[in-house]
């Protein structure tokens, strides 16, 4: 189950897997950076006598801009326990949609920003908090696709049940799909 949590306002549908190359690698961080972007990942890491990755765990990312000295936090994901070396492969090949799938594929929990957020839950079951702004949680397929239940409550809660699972959502003031918002 992932933790995301979105420091900044996000749009997560125009996700791109973190431009640049590594430019740390330890057995407990890798940090990719193009200059401006910066993506650590945290967790255990095994490499062979040529520094290539050859195992591990990740079990946080973080992603920041601002220069290679961090900058600012955008958002971090959490209570991740992926293989490093596939997560990696994603990443350092530009795939993005692979990328979020990996990430995202079970239980999860998105907390947006103080901001406008674009939130894209995969499969699984999860819970969408926008909090603040005029948030919107993106579904694939189209709305007939979906039932929706609203739960009567101060947050705006709903449960949005079909292709991608049955997801919590609260705080949130739109719902796309493919064929309208």
């Amino acid at each position: 189950m992932a933790t995301a949590i979105f420091y900044q306002p996000f749009d997560m549908t125009t996700f791109a897997a973190w431009a640049g190359e590594t430019i740390s690698a330890t057995s407990v961080q890798i940090v990719t950076s193009n200059g401006v972007q910066n993506q650590s990942f945290d967790g255990s890491f095994t490499y062979n006598l040529s520094g290539d990755l050859t195992g591990g765990t990740v079990t946080r990312t973080t992603y920041f801009v601002g220069g290679t000295g961090y900058g600012t936090t955008i958002y971090q994901v959490s209570s991740l326990s992926l293989g490093a070396p596939t997560l990696m492969g994603y990443v350092l090949a530009y795939n993005n949609d692979a990328t979020q799938n990996y990430l995202f594929s079970g239980l999860d929990s998105f907390t947006g920003s103080s901001g406008d957020d674009v939130i894209k839950p995969y499969g699984g079951n999860d819970v969408v908090n926008g909090k603040a702004g005029s948030d919107t949680v993106v579904y694939s397929g189209a709305r007939g696709g979906y039932t929706i239940t609203k739960w009567g409550d101060a947050e705006k809660t709903l449960t949005v049940a079909g292709a991608d699972g049955s997801d919590t959502v609260k705080n949130v003031e739109y719902l796309r799909f493919d064929d309208q918002t």
